[in-house]
């Protein structure tokens, strides 16, 4: 967690107006999380931030879900850290002994709740929850100087927690279909998505496909969506008044007259690279990848990046995120891609 929660709780300033109203699932990074009814969400480069929507003048309570990252230890040990992130440089008055908590869908995590005290002398209950996921560590934290605040949305916080689900640990909502043809210049790339729900789009959105499923894809694009359905190893596409048919190979691809060969693109959860990336057949700054999770742009300060499913997310040196698309066709044996198509641009490792 690379936020201290006291700051951010002093300097927040959410303008109302802008607070997106919901009763609805909303993604942040690693985390979907299930928002309580009547509650209002906003997304910052620091992290998710919810909060009810029934508060009055003279009442405060924030939740906060940070940006998430590779674990540093066990789960415990985890907690103890996320703990001293969150009190900073404030006194910890008091903490219960942590209690285990489980989702929904079995991510076990543990969580206690404090009293920090501020720099004006005033207690701060604040609740930490985290969460061990694979290799991923996931906190959600919960402010408020009010005791009776602090109650009266204990119940929403727990709804919350566990109905909190982890990418990183879950099957996407898609399966991806690519035909790839390139040459020394140029290159023509045509990418299916295919929602679960039925829902067809002809295209891999720049940005990825983080918080995207069937049904937000039909608002987000309309008429673009059209509808697939497999049967007897042909896989019909179909929109308004177009159709076409992939025919099913033994190999498992899939084969068109027009687009030819169709390969399924594998999700790329926790991939690491290592190398220097270019832009295939253009001119543009280089994208430098370590295998610690940093990348550097060009001669900008190194950031960090961390995919997935097939979206990479982008931080840069001043905490700013970007999400990109990001989808690769492995060899057999091959530790780093030659080529990564990312936000729907085709880099070639030097």
């Amino acid at each position: 967690m690379a936020i201290l929660a006291l700051a951010l709780l002093a300097a927040l300033s959410l303008d109302t107006a802008q607070d997106k109203q919901a009763d609805e699932s909303v993604s942040y990074g690693n985390v979907v999380v299930r928002v309580p009814p009547g509650w209002t969400y906003e997304k910052k480069h620091e992290g998710l931030f919810l909060r009810p929507g029934d508060l009055k003048d003279t009442e405060a309570y924030i939740v906060i879900i940070p940006p998430g990252g590779r674990a540093e230890g066990n789960l415990a040990e985890d907690f103890e850290r996320s703990w001293k992130q969150a009190a900073g440089s404030r006194k910890i008055q008091k903490k219960a002994p942590a209690r285990e908590i489980k989702t929904e869908g079995g991510a076990d995590g543990l969580m206690s709740v404090g009293l920090l005290e501020s720099d004006e002398g005033i207690g701060l209950i604040t609740s930490v929850a985290v969460f061990k996921c694979a290799d991923r560590t996931e906190a959600v934290l919960a402010l408020t100087a009010q005791n009776d605040v602090f109650q009266r949305y204990s119940g929403a916080l727990g709804g919350l927690l566990k109905g909190i689900r982890f990418k990183n640990i879950e099957l996407p909502s898609y399966d991806l279909l690519l035909s790839m043809g390139y040459t020394e210049t140029a290159g023509k790339t045509t990418v299916y998505v295919l929602f679960k729900d039925g829902t067809w789009l002809p295209k891999l959105p720049d940005e990825g496909l983080d918080d995207l499923d069937g049904a937000a894809a039909r608002k987000r694009y309309g008429e673009l969506c059209g509808t697939h359905e497999t049967k007897d190893k042909e896989l019909t596409l179909k929109r308004g008044a177009e159709k076409e048919v992939l025919k099913q190979a033994a190999d498992g691809s899939f084969r068109s007259p027009e687009t030819g060969q169709f390969v399924r693109v594998a999700t790329s959860t926790g991939q690491r690279l290592e190398g220097r990336y270019t832009l295939h057949g253009g001119t543009g700054e280089a994208l430098v990848f370590k295998a610690d999770g940093s990348v550097a742009e060009g001669a900008s300060k190194p950031g960090a990046y961390e995919i997935l499913n097939n979206t990479m997310w982008l931080t840069s040196a001043e905490g700013k995120n970007r999400k990109l698309s990001f989808a690769v066709l492995t060899k057999a044996g091959e530790k780093n891609p030659e080529f990564l198509l990312l936000g729907g641009k085709w880099y070639r490792r030097d």
